[in-house]
């Protein structure tokens, strides 16, 4: 029994290369069966020292086989059976050979044997499911091909089970590598294409990122720039004033009036006649006194003025600065 499971498993790994040993040649052209015999001679002679290359049948019933010489090919299974009845491969090949020859009750018998020695022979079961379903079994045919299905998996679409969808293990096999790598390509793709999305989102969240900042920098500009003027407006206005507070005022320039209400502030009757000199001297002072009150008015005043402007400019600034940044944050919500 050790021998012929060890067998089955050298069976699947040489269905897997069939095609591929097939489509090779190497140096010497030797044929993709050829491997497939001496592994199985290999295995025969490691599980049971001391049996010749005489004696292994199972091998020399698959070369026949593949040689499509079945006559030959059941004669060297019947001889691996009655040397060791448990060998499920050997059953397998026989019920392949019944079922070419529509002997559809033998090879039911030769698979349920196969089964019955090694329980993991999944494409004895799917072979079974064939054969039911080829003599009319249907519902037996079904239960065998289900549980072949979900052990070596299931196509894609293929999910309903009808008589219709039952076919031999080997087509089943490649049907299900076709589906394997579909999928794989589909995987592929839409990793590729998720790539490509996540890299577009990326970009345009840079593109967004560098308008916002461009923006930021020109407003920044500006608000400088309106900085700068205001205060050299301030500063001129403030050296415009302070020159005229250090001129004096030329003697034409004095009326009449200003004479008499300097002679009141100081004591003296409009009418006495003072000395040109003194007068002048007297007139210059009370004059620079009331241009410097003036001066130190209107500089408070300006300085006021200016202040109070440069705070309703801020306020003003501060205020379009956040509905811009509102604005800037729902455009950028909307094209998320």
């Amino acid at each position: 029994m050790t021998v012929c499971n060890k067998h089955v498993q050298t069976y699947y790994k040489t269905l897997t290369t069939e095609k591929n040993m097939r489509k090779k040649t190497n140096l010497f052209q030797i044929p993709w069966t050829f491997s497939a015999i001496i592994i199985a001679i290999f295995m025969h002679f490691i599980a049971v020292p001391g049996v010749s290359a005489q004696t292994n049948h199972l091998a020399d019933g698959i070369s026949f086989y593949n040689s499509e010489k079945y006559d030959e090919a059941l004669n060297e299974f019947r001889a691996e059976i009655e040397i060791n009845e448990h060998c499920p491969l050997a059953y397998y090949y026989a019920a392949k050979i019944r079922i070419d020859r529509a002997q559809f009750s033998r090879a039911i018998q030769n698979l349920e044997a196969a089964l019955r020695d090694s329980l993991g022979f999944h494409d004895a079961n799917g072979l079974l499911a064939f054969t039911l379903n080829k003599s009319g079994f249907a519902p037996e045919a079904l239960v065998a091909w289900d549980t072949f299905t979900r052990a070596v998996g299931i196509i894609d679409g293929n999910t309903k089970l009808s008589p219709e969808s039952i076919i031999p293990p080997e087509d089943y096999h490649a049907l299900l590598k076709l589906d394997s790598e579909r999928k794989q390509r589909e995987k592929l793709i839409s990793e590729k294409n998720e790539q490509a999305r996540i890299e577009g989102e990326r970009k345009k969240q840079e593109e967004i990122t560098a308008e916002k900042n461009e923006r930021d920098r020109l407003e920044t500009a500006r608000l400088e720039n309106a900085r700068r003027t205001e205060d050299s407006a301030n500063a001129d206005s403030l050296a415009a004033l302070a020159k005229a507070a250090n001129e004096p005022p030329s003697p034409s320039n004095i009326s009449p009036e200003d004479t008499a209400g300097f002679a009141e502030e100081n004591g003296m009757d409009g009418n006495i006649d003072l000395p040109i000199e003194d007068l002048s001297t007297q007139i210059n002072a009370a004059i620079r006194r009331v241009i410097f009150v003036l001066a130190m008015v209107l500089l408070v005043s300006a300085l006021f003025f200016f202040a109070a402007v440069r705070y309703t400019r801020k306020r003003k600034s501060n205020a379009e600065e956040t509905v811009f940044s509102e604005e800037v944050e729902r455009i950028i919500n909307d094209r998320v």
